[in-house]
């Protein structure tokens, strides 16, 4: 189905919020849990004013017609993405007469965004494949949103895809406990559930329930910890005391990761980062200057700037592709604003080192003598560029990009192959914590775009080609890279090895001639002995330096990685090969199906390499990690 609104904001990650509930809500609750929902949304637009706010909801009777009301009539910026949980001329016969008009206009509203069908295959459902539907589309939207709201009573479970199915599902991190599959880990990270009490119809005559009956969660909820205040707070129902902050604070020392979540706060920032960029990169394109390169680090700036001029229209992977342009632009800026802060401390080290090392011989200049505090000042710069690095936390923030944008990547291969799989699902998928944000980015991305992908059809030989097109824009071309790479640090390494290997040897050669009894016996030695003395000292912390480099950097441990992430290219590439040149005669005799192989090849080798940006972000992420089942 086609999009009924135009993306002004496709280069942007939205907070997406979800809805489930009752669909026979009594009229007097229905003022209330408006007012609940309105509250909620009027605090995350206060707060978080660069992000879009998306609601996933089934527009369904109640509930959802009640929720996705009340977001379009919070602002411009809010918009809905409707799930059918089977065909919609089927689906609307669920949908009650006196509910039938107010369905019509807000699944027609200018701000839908996308319509997904989930079921898409079932013509004429029975009230079983029903009732799977229901639960299909609740667990859908249980895994997508960050923040769901559930206007429920507190009667447990007792329908097939019913409200408190669906609620249990999301506080133990929607795991469905009967499934068997490679990805039954899915939304580990955090999130928040907003419990609105409601009655039922057949409940009209017991009290009208209040703000002291509903109920706050941190999802998933570990080891029975809801986490009920933090979520209040997060949510907006609530302020933060300052005793309460400070508190928190030393109990993050204590306790790392107990503090509140934070995907909505570094979605905000991501966003306010990625706007700032764009309007940087359409400043450059209007004010006359000259105009950027078009190259891999700007083609989805270009994107997004024909977009918004209207002269090409972004299609395919909208979210995917502009969140994976700016989050690959963003690493790589705040990767070399890192390095340069690092090789400014070097630099200043190596100034420290000479002035320590030679400090005997200085002394005597008048100068030196004036100023015998000057390497303590070199030291003070030294101190405060480590610390502006520290603090601006460029080292996390292109770790946590650069894992996005990786991911992202492969999200976008995965599509171009056919792949249904969610890298989320896969990646970084056992831990949640601060990386929470990575992860529902990702996850939010293949959402947005899930619509484009699901209508489009291809014929088996259009969808070969267009998997055969990923030996060239990924294998080839991440071949290619790697052995650039493992090159470079090959060469930086064997030259950093030769000047440890110098070093160290002045460094034993002069403090064997330091020693006094040795040096008095070198008559006519050119040198005094203070300034071979400082000649030993300086070689050595120029060694340590240089040692110290060289772990920084870890150039012997990323030539390692490249190496084997080197050897999954090409044996992929092998095996594409194989498979493309295998005649269809052949294929069919042997009942090999190519598509299907050339799929499962590049599903695999996927998952190999979120798997291995996963482990490198984990070794080198400042991030604390909690197991999202409390184990």
């Amino acid at each position: 189905m086609t999009n009924t609104v135009s993306r002004p904001e496709t280069y942007l990650s939205p907070i997406t919020f979800g809805i489930t509930g009752h669909r026979d809500i009594v009229d007097q609750d229905i003022a209330r849990a408006k007012e609940c929902i309105q509250k909620v949304i009027k605090s995350f637009r206060e707060r978080y004013p660069n992000t879009p706010i998306v609601l996933i909801t089934p527009l369904a009777e109640g509930a959802d017609c009640i929720a996705a009301e009340m977001i379009l009539e919070q602002d411009e910026r809010c918009y809905l993405h409707v799930v059918y949980p089977y065909v919609l001329e089927e689906y609307k016969k669920s949908i009650g007469p006196e509910w039938r008009e107010k369905f019509d206009a807000l699944s027609t509203h200018q701000r839908v965004i996308d319509h997904v069908v989930l079921n898409s295959d079932i013509a004429s459902p029975t009230e079983e494949e029903k009732n799977q539907a229901y639960r299909d589309v609740g667990e859908f939207v249980a895994i997508n949103s960050y923040v769901l709201f559930a206007l429920c009573n507190t009667e447990p479970a007792l329908k097939k895809g019913g409200t408190a199915e669906i609620l249990e599902f999301r506080k133990r991190g929607c795991i469905d406990l009967l499934e068997v599959s490679d990805s039954n880990i899915r939304c580990a990270e955090e999130g928040l559930l907003y419990e609105i009490r409601v009655r039922r119809s057949y409940e009209k005559e017991l009290p009208a329930p209040n703000e002291k009956d509903d109920a706050c969660y941190i999802t998933p909820i570990v080891n029975n910890k809801d986490h009920a205040e933090e979520a209040r707070v997060a949510l907006g129902l609530s302020h933060e005391k300052k005793k309460t902050r400070l508190i928190e604070k030393i109990k993050s020392y204590v306790q790392p990761g107990e503090q509140s979540i934070t995907v909505a706060s570094e979605l905000e920032e991501l966003n306010s980062r990625s706007l700032e960029l764009i309007s940087a990169f359409k400043a450059s394109m209007t004010n006359g200057g000259p105009i950027p390169e078009r190259d891999w680090a700007t083609e989805s700036l270009y994107k997004i700037y024909d977009h918004q001029n209207k002269t090409s229209l972004s299609s395919g992977d909208i979210y995917t592709q502009h969140l994976r342009g700016t989050s690959d632009k963003l690493a790589s800026d705040f990767q070399a604003k890192y390095k340069r802060c690092l090789n400014w401390v070097f630099i200043l080290s190596i100034m420290i080192g000479l002035l320590h090392g030679f400090e005997g011989l200085l002394e005597h200049l008048s100068w030196f003598e004036e100023n015998p505090f000057v390497k303590y000042i070199f030291a003070g710069i030294g101190l405060s560029v480590w610390y502006v690095a520290k603090k601006n936390g460029y080292k996390d923030i292109y770790e946590s990009y650069r894992a996005l944008s990786e991911a992202l990547r492969i999200q976008e291969y995965w599509h171009q192959a056919g792949i249904k799989k969610i890298p989320a699902d896969f990646f970084l998928s056992t831990q949640i914590g601060d990386n929470s944000w990575v992860r529902r980015a990702l996850r939010t991305a293949w959402f947005m775009d899930i619509a484009t992908t699901e209508t489009q059809n291809p014929s088996k030989q259009a969808l070969i080609s267009s998997i055969q097109n990923l030996d060239a824009i990924w294998v080839k071309d991440q071949i290619k890279y790697l052995s650039k790479k493992i090159a470079d640090f090959e060469r930086k390494l064997k030259k950093f090895d030769q000047l440890n290997l110098a070093l160290g040897v002045i460094t034993g050669i002069f403090f064997i001639l330091g020693r006094e009894f040795i040096f008095s016996k070198l008559e006519g030695f050119p040198l005094p002995l203070e300034l071979v003395n400082a000649i030993s000292g300086s070689a050595l912390i120029f060694l340590a330096l240089s040692k110290g480099y060289c772990k920084m950097n870890a150039f012997d441990v990323l030539i390692k990685r490249y190496e084997s992430s080197l050897h999954v290219y090409v044996q992929s590439q092998n095996i594409h090969n194989e498979l493309i040149s295998l005649d269809d005669a052949v294929a069919k005799a042997n009942q090999i199906n190519k598509e299907e192989r050339l799929q499962g090849l590049y599903l695999t080798l996927g998952q190999s390499v979120l798997d291995e940006v996963a482990d490198w972000y984990i070794v080198n992420s400042r991030t604390e990690f909690k197991n999202p089942v409390g184990e």
